[in-house]
């Protein structure tokens, strides 16, 4: 019984990669490029969701990664309808953006800010930038953010507005210190006599709270009642994270990106599709054995949306990434019998997507999309939908500087 149980096994992989052979042979003959047929294939899949969740590495620097990405959000628009889009980025730049666009005045200078550095410095996002900005201006897609974190080097909003909009809520004597305690948090200046340390998130959760207090009261707020709860908070989650370690930090913000994408999802039109940019960490639904700790973002909107809900990662055999400020490294070399080498061996093609059925009848098997440095063992066919396979990565190539594109606001 175990033979046959073995012998079943290896023929369902080798029906499920064959499936892929098939589709890259049949486009090898139509002449057309094996990287759009893996595309046409994720759309296929995903066009029918109400949420999907496209991932890519943990360093957020895989430059062909990127350029994929911006064809996949293209064309879920263009072709099954999406209409908003949800970026890994802080909430509170985005919150401004919407309303800018709702008034007409909005810029692609601010998108790109609310954007953040991580993917507005590449050169491979402008187009995307540019895209989004036309349909947003016309009324086609909506954009938020989705990080309760402040610090974001381009967020110009939470730079230089956000403390005081939040101050205007705030009702004296505890205004001034709010305000100066959130700008300094959001543009990072703390020193000798400003230290950073768990008194910071004692006084921003208090902020938190005074804002809660104050949204009833105030005459003058610049922010409507709904942004300024989602700001309070976020404000508080924010503050959660101070001097918490880094795997309760990291739960606290998937958590709250998943409670700010159903705030974002509920105030889009019944039945109206998103999709969400992130890395595919936080796009998971569940996470490998070793780190049942982690909690992703995805497995919270899992629980919620269920088939509804697709997550796309990427992965890739070789090549190199580049991590934000620091110079490009290579991947390290992975296992004979790893995912990557099973999905692209003896197959002409740079790219190779595994769907559902194809990562389930894989099993358990060593990967590395969750870290790009770190292959883990899992079943990935409980960690994300789809996974687009790339034979060579690329680094990002950065072509700005990660300052604001603005000097004020429209």
């Amino acid at each position: 019984m175990r033979s046959r149980g073995c012998i079943g096994a290896m023929m369902a992989i080798a029906c499920a990669l064959g499936a892929s052979d098939a589709l890259a042979a049949r486009s090898g003959r139509d002449g057309a490029d094996p990287a759009t047929t893996a595309l046409d294939r994720v759309v296929a899949d995903a066009c029918g969701k109400s949420v999907v969740l496209l991932g890519e590495d943990n360093a957020h620097g895989s430059g062909l990664t990127l350029d994929l990405k911006v064809r996949l959000v293209r064309r879920l628009v263009d072709e099954c309808g999406f209409s908003a889009v949800l970026f890994e980025s802080q909430v509170y730049d985005f919150l401004y953006l919407d309303a800018a666009y709702r008034a007409r005045r909005a810029t692609p200078e601010q998108l790109a800010d609310a954007v953040g550095g991580l993917w507005s410095t590449a050169r491979g996002f402008d187009p995307l930038v540019d895209y989004l900005h036309r349909q947003a201006t016309a009324g086609k897609v909506r954009l938020f953010g989705l990080s309760p974190m402040l610090g974001e080097a381009m967020g110009l909003y939470a730079q230089k507005y956000l403390a005081s909009d939040v101050g205007r809520l705030i009702r004296p004597p505890f205004r001034d210190g709010c305000v100066e305690a959130i700008r300094r948090h959001a543009n990072w200046t703390y020193d000798d006599a400003h230290p950073y340390g768990p008194e910071v998130g004692v006084q921003l959760a208090s902020c938190a709270n005074a804002t809660r207090s104050g949204i009833d009261h105030s005459t003058d707020a610049r922010l409507a009642g709904a942004e300024a709860s989602l700001i309070a908070d976020n404000l508080s989650r924010m503050a959660s994270t101070i001097g918490a370690s880094d795997l309760e930090t990291a739960n606290i913000r998937d958590r709250a990106m998943a409670e700010n994408a159903q705030w974002a999802l509920a105030r889009l039109p019944k039945k109206a599709k998103a999709i969400v940019w992130c890395a595919t960490v936080h796009a998971a639904k569940d996470m490998p054995e070793a780190a049942k700790a982690r909690v992703p973002m995805g497995s919270y909107l899992h629980r919620t949306l269920g088939d509804r809900m697709m997550a796309v990662g990427f992965t890739a055999l070789s090549g190199s990434l580049a991590r934000f400020g620091s110079p490009p490294f290579e991947l390290p070399a992975l296992p004979a019998d790893a995912l990557e080498r099973r999905a692209l061996d003896g197959r002409d093609t740079p790219l190779a997507y595994l769907d559902h059925e194809q990562l389930a009848a894989l099993g358990t098997i060593t990967a590395r999309p969750l870290d790009s440095t770190r292959p883990q063992l899992a079943d990935w066919s409980g960690v994300v939908d789809g996974l687009l396979v790339l034979r060579t990565e690329r680094p990002v190539e950065r072509i700005r500087p990660a300052v604001p594109r603005q000097t004020a606001l429209p």
